[in-house]
């Protein structure tokens, strides 16, 4: 089997979670005769011959996925999707709109998801009814009884000789919309004035990466009861800041993001021969006995030379992280679960100019449209809409108008040779005023219809209050044009409520995904614009 990923950019393929959740199955998936193939989905056209047997989406979290899955399912194969973080099931959180329509709009195209933990598998069976879900759990590295030992027995010995206890925390310190990370380590840090109250002298060093080092957060760590030294993270320092500490703080908060994330931090410090020590949350209580809640039980036990983790209970953690993080289990069951699934039946392909006009896919761009999404469109046969909210100025397939033309009409659309083509003749007869911008051709047709809401307004309240009409119109003038059009959006920010419109909901229909809510018997009449 040949499974490859797809990945959002080049700089994904050095990050942690790349590294711990695919590059360490290779290996294993590799004795069992199967490749596992890591590539940035700019590489993809949907044109393409898809010859693998699964593709899996990892992180790709614009209107290329759906796009490219689309045409990754009509080939017949397996498609998937890698779901990290939870930004879906908090439907009363408004920045999340647009996340939440791209999970919907790919929904159609996939035939199973894989997320890291189980409390995840169940927001995502409430989420994705039916959808074949499995855990794989993030694999640890190596787990060498004998060096965790002499690690342990060292840390130990050196410990309780200088009194000095090592600490350390690492990881991503910060995120786009929630309080986590160093804010964490701020929250519960207090915990670790009980050290120096016990005649330790702790020292605490943190990995994190450079962005979430801002000046409210290193003021934060100043005033954490304990040294502090902080360096950028690399793969390196995080396995020499591991084998120096004789513990990992590792606090999580309660909230809905956090409590499902995966326990790679936990496995890394364990075996890796540190004592793990964790606060608030008890998200790694899977990982039983070995996890440290309060900093006195581990003191008592650091005097007594007892720490949970030493030689005499080595057999016992390897029992517990080969039943939760073992590679070659995880390889074997993520085989398994894939072999066990019934590829896609093959699909007609998607029309192009010249041939008969079903299959047709389009993309409308809203206000944050990235450009990549549009490159994709222009390399596979799929047209490029621009709408009335699009600020940037490329070589859309279709663009409208602003103000009347010399015909009289209220709305024209300019429209490329290839969107031009697939019209049907008493359109095409319609076609006037050619012209060339960028080497390319393109022609007027007028609509009789009035002009589309959107045009010319620069603030977001204003493209707030005209989103559903704006896009909403635009998509029944596609359809209108080319009948069983497909229809995705392209949205890069939260500006809009999806179910405040009835259009809104209209555009996904034609994508064939679910609404927010069940079409009513007089959407079609409200739908604005209609052509």
């Amino acid at each position: 089997m040949k499974i490859t990923v797809i990945l959002p950019h080049e700089a994904q393929l050095a990050t942690a979670g790349v590294r711990i959740r695919y590059e360490r199955l290779r290996a294993h998936l590799q004795e069992a005769g199967h490749t596992i193939d890591l590539r940035t989905i700019d590489t993809f056209r949907t044109v393409d011959a898809f010859r693998d047997d699964v593709y899996l989406f990892c992180k790709c979290h614009d209107a290329r996925a759906p796009l490219l899955a689309q045409a990754i399912f009509s080939a017949g194969r397996r498609v998937g999707i890698d779901i990290f973080d939870d930004y879906y099931s908090q439907t009363d959180d408004s920045r999340f709109v647009h996340l939440r329509r791209w999970l919907r709009q790919i929904t159609p195209w996939i035939g199973f998801a894989l997320c890291a933990t189980a409390p995840m598998q169940t927001r995502l069976q409430a989420l994705l009814p039916g959808l074949p879900l499995h855990v794989l759990n993030d694999p640890f590295g190596q787990l060498d009884a004998a060096v965790i030992a002499a690690a342990v027995d060292g840390k130990l010995a050196q410990t309780l000789a200088s009194g000095v206890i090592e600490m350390g925390w690492f990881g991503i310190g910060d995120n786009s919309y929630f309080s986590l990370g160093l804010d964490d380590l701020s929250a519960f840090g207090g915990a670790l004035a009980t050290c120096r109250a016990a005649g330790w002298v702790p020292r605490l060093t943190v990995l994190t990466n450079r962005r979430a080092l801002t000046v409210p957060r290193l003021e934060m760590l100043s005033r954490l009861p304990v040294p502090v030294h902080v360096e950028e993270w690399t793969e390196a320092l995080e396995r020499d800041l591991v084998a120096q500490s004789l513990l990992c703080f590792l606090p999580v908060n309660a909230q809905p993001f956090s409590v499902v994330k995966s326990l790679n931090r936990a496995v890394t410090a364990l075996t890796g021969g540190a004592q793990v020590l964790s606060a608030g949350y008890p998200l790694y209580d899977p990982l039983g006995a070995f996890v440290y809640r309060d900093v006195a039980a581990l003191l008592r036990d650091l005097e007594r030379g007892t720490l949970r983790m030493r030689r005499q209970t080595l057999g016992m953690l390897t029992q517990t992280l080969s039943a939760s993080a073992d590679p070659a289990t995880e390889a074997a069951g993520l085989a398994t679960f894939l072999d066990a699934l019934k590829p896609p039946p093959k699909l007609k392909p998607a029309a192009t100019a010249g041939t008969d006009r079903s299959g047709i896919t389009a993309v409308i761009h809203g206000v944050a449209n990235p450009g990549a999404v549009h490159k994709l469109a222009q390399r596979s046969r799929v047209l490029s809409v621009a709408s009335t909210l699009t600020a940037t100025s490329m070589n859309y397939d279709i663009r409208p108008l602003d103000g009347p033309g010399s015909d009289g009409t209220e709305l024209s659309l300019l429209m490329s040779e290839r969107a031009c083509d697939l019209l049907a003749p008493a359109d095409q007869a319609r076609l006037v005023d050619p012209r060339v911008i960028d080497d390319k051709t393109f022609r007027r047709l007028p609509m009789a219809c009035p002009a589309l809401a959107g045009s010319g307004l620069t603030l977001r309240l204003e493209k707030l209050a005209a989103y559903g009409a704006a896009i909403g119109g635009l998509a029944a003038i596609l359809t209108r044009l080319y009948p069983g059009i497909r229809i995705l959006l392209s949205e890069g920010v939260t500006l809009y409520w999806a179910g405040s419109d009835p259009a809104m909901p209209g555009v996904e229909r034609l994508a064939g995904a679910q609404p927010d809510r069940p079409a009513g018997p007089d959407d079609a009449k409200r739908a604005p614009h209609a052509a």
